[in-house]
């Protein structure tokens, strides 16, 4: 994996190859009743955490997912919009994401987020490149 946006498209394609059997739909319900944990018990909870952490590779991204990257959210134009709406979309199902399209938010958990705001969401905390 590579960046946040890159690791949310990975587990949305995960769950919508798999979007008929039930591998795909016990995934996809388990992330929509994290992300309603997530919303009901805020930004500073163990839930939200818990949720973020399916979008993660190191580090430095899960400090960014769960608000205590103080330069993203102090310095970033709609910082914590971008962090709520990656939690708030993900209440939507299989179906939900299947049927909306737009550009490179595609729909899901990226729905909403413009090209500005997943440019922040991913500057500075990328996977470093494996040599080769």
């Amino acid at each position: 994996m590579g960046n946040i946006s890159e690791n949310i498209r990975a587990k949305r394609d995960e769950i919508l190859a798999n979007k008929d059997n039930e591998t795909g739909k016990s995934k996809a319900r388990t992330l929509q009743m994290q992300a309603t944990d997530a919303l009901l018990n805020g930004i500073s909870s163990r839930a939200w955490a818990k949720y973020m952490m399916n979008y993660m590779t190191n580090e430095a991204q899960l400090t960014r997912l769960i608000g205590e990257d103080a330069n993203f959210m102090d310095n970033t134009p709609y910082a914590k919009e971008t962090l709520v709406y990656i939690v708030a979309n993900a209440t939507c199902g299989t179906t939900t994401v299947d049927g909306t399209t737009g550009g490179i938010v595609e729909g899901g958990t990226m729905r909403n987020l413009d090209p500005d705001m997943i440019g922040f969401l991913d500057a500075g905390v990328e996977d470093p490149v494996p040599n080769n």
